[in-house]
């Protein structure tokens, strides 16, 4: 695990010295609602990464998972790939992103892939709206990890480092629940 750090550590080090990049790290929480059951779900995001240019951005989200009553406990690991692309003279961004992940949890690890199209719009200068959906299944079988999670936030720019947001989603298929998330970036 140290390796692991240490070798994305010095892989984010490495992008962040290209000449148009831009390194950040966002803090998420969120509180999920499964529904019909009384079991909310409490989640902490760790995520590093580099805006490469206008249209690239990687990052590492690692999340830390409990569940509320069962006392389960998990952990997710998702490098990420995301690309934008401005639309014309307007104030709209559609973008796409596609991750591989692992979910850690005392039952057994197994690995995802996730795919999310967004679209983005600068309502004025320091605030941007956002939809998206994001599709997630696991590459085994009977995990019950198949998902679509509908995504509308807002996101303001407090000045050119500090950004803060606020998204609410709803989840179907395997998983069926409704959550929000808060998060506050910090740009380099």
């Amino acid at each position: 695990m140290k390796k692991l750090a240490l070798a994305v550590t010095l892989a984010f080090a490495s992008l962040t010295a290209l000449a148009d990049s831009r390194g950040f790290i966002t803090l998420e929480g969120e509180v999920e609602n499964k529904h019909n059951t009384d079991n909310d779900i409490t989640s902490f995001n760790l995520i590093p990464g580099v805006k490469l240019n206008d249209n690239y951005t990687v990052d590492l989200k690692v999340q830390a998972q409990s569940t509320d009553n069962t006392k389960a406990t998990s952990a997710n690991i998702e490098p990420r790939l995301k690309y934008s692309q401005k639309i014309g003279m307007t104030d709209f961004t559609v973008w796409g992103r596609v991750s591989l992940g692992e979910k850690i949890q005392s039952t057994g690890n197994f690995g995802y892939y996730a795919i999310e199209p967004g679209i983005t719009y600068n309502v004025i200068k320091d605030v941007k709206l956002t939809v998206s959906d994001r599709f997630r299944d696991s590459f085994a079988d009977n995990k019950g990890y198949q998902t679509n999670t509908i995504y509308g936030g807002v996101t303001y720019d407090v000045n050119s480092f500090d950004q803060v947001g606020l998204k609410l989603y709803r989840k179907y298929e395997d998983t069926e629940s409704n959550g929000v998330e808060v998060a506050y970036t910090r740009w380099f």
